[in-house]
This record gives structure tokens, sequence and C-alpha cells, in this order.
């Protein structure tokens, strides 16, 4: 089943390889928590409830993964739920109500002008080298945007009041920008 799931987020859902293979180790995890051997499959997962759940989820905590590593855990095991359900492959999902760990907040980290001074962006302007990287210095720290994005940006995309960008997924994005 979970070489199944795998083929469905890569080729139905589009997921990066890299989404792909933090999926597969998530679900391995559980797998390997349960002992669970290909040949049993699908007899251990129609078994698997919520308080099995919980005991993988302590038994994360108890191995010292942080909150937001067993959150990413536990989405994965609950798409993979989901979409064990959505086939009819077990009557129940197991995940649903499951209580998790808080999330830890994280305040942005921004860059002080300061900084960016000694990095002599803000220097003369006077080649293009050097007029380009003030202009990616502005872009990021005005929009926040991803390296990737700003790389992948075409002059099609780019408008008076705002930009496109293609970001995760392949998903569209509207940013408003200066002028």
């Amino acid at each position: 089943m979970l070489e199944k799931f795998i083929t469905y987020l890569k080729d139905e859902r589009r997921y990066s390889e890299h989404t792909v293979i933090a999926y597969k180790k998530d679900i391995q995890s559980l797998y390997d928590f349960l002992k669970i051997e290909d040949n049993e499959e699908l007899e251990y997962l129609k078994k698997i409830n919520r308080s099995i759940l919980r005991s993988w989820i302590v038994d994360l905590v108890d191995s010292g993964y942080s909150n937001s590593s067993i959150l990413r855990k536990a989405a994965s095991i609950r798409s993979y739920f989901k979409w064990l359900r959505k086939n009819n492959i077990v009557k129940s999902n197991p995940t649903e109500l499951l209580a998790l760990p808080k999330k830890e907040k994280r305040l942005p980290v921004f860059i002080p002008e300061k900084k960016i001074e000694k990095m002599g962006v803000l220097e003369e302007i006077n080649d293009f080298p050097s007029y380009r990287d003030f202009l990616m210095i502005e872009f990021f720290y005005q929009t926040g945007i991803r390296l990737s994005e700003l790389i992948n940006l075409k002059e099609q995309d780019v408008h008076d009041e705002y930009i496109k960008v293609l970001g995760k997924r392949k998903k569209e994005r509207i940013i408003p920008i200066s002028k």
C-alpha cells in the first residue's frame, strides 16, 4: 500500500521529490514502530487506532524529536490514512481528533540594515553586477520571495504594482511590489 500511496503523491498530487521522500520516511517510521512487514501491511493498517498512533507520538517525543518534526510526521500519516479511507482500504481514519504537540512559534528573522551595508550591496552602484545585486536584495527585503522564485522570475511576470511567482507545487502567487 505504501508504494501505491507514494506513486499517487508523485503522479497525481505532483509533490516534489524531496516531499515524497519525507512522506515515505515518515510512514516508514510508523511501520518500524509497529514492526509491520510488507506481507502483513494490509492486515496491520486495518488494526491501527488512535491509541496506537498516540503511543507512536509518545515514542517520538521520548526519542527527542522536535514538535515540528512530530507534526510533519503526523501530517504524513494523516494524508496516508485519508488516502487509505478514500480508496476503501480502511473503514475509519484513526488520525481524526488525534492529540498532537503544539507547534513552536518563531518570529521571522530580518537582516538589519547595518549587516546589508557590511555586505557592500548598498555601496556605489555604478555597473550592472552591483545594480543587479542591489535589486535582488531589495526584492528579497520587500517581498519575502524565495530564492527559487526570484531565479525563475520572467519579465512578463513583473507588472507595475505586483509580480506573479510560481511557488511550491507549481502554485501561482501574486505579490505586491512598490514602484
